[in-house]
């Protein structure tokens, strides 16, 4: 548990209890591939954090306008 919730600080990512039981369900169905598959899980969570990070940017961005 300890090493999930590192792994997700150092890439930037505080998790919620609830999150976190979420994360250690995920990684039991991949107990001999465990490291690999928290990367990869963690890899697609920044992916999406910047698709929406860039979608909230343009959907909010308004060009300025001289008056």
């Amino acid at each position: 548990m300890k090493k999930v919730q590192r792994r997700f600080k150092i890439r930037g990512f505080t998790l919620k209890v609830e999150a976190l039981d979420e994360v250690l369900s995920f990684l039991s169905r991949f107990q001999d591939a465990e490291d690999e598959a928290l990367d990869l899980l963690i890899d697609e969570l920044e992916k999406e954090s910047r698709i929406q990070s860039t979608e909230w940017c343009l959907c909010c961005w308004r060009p300025n306008r001289r008056r």
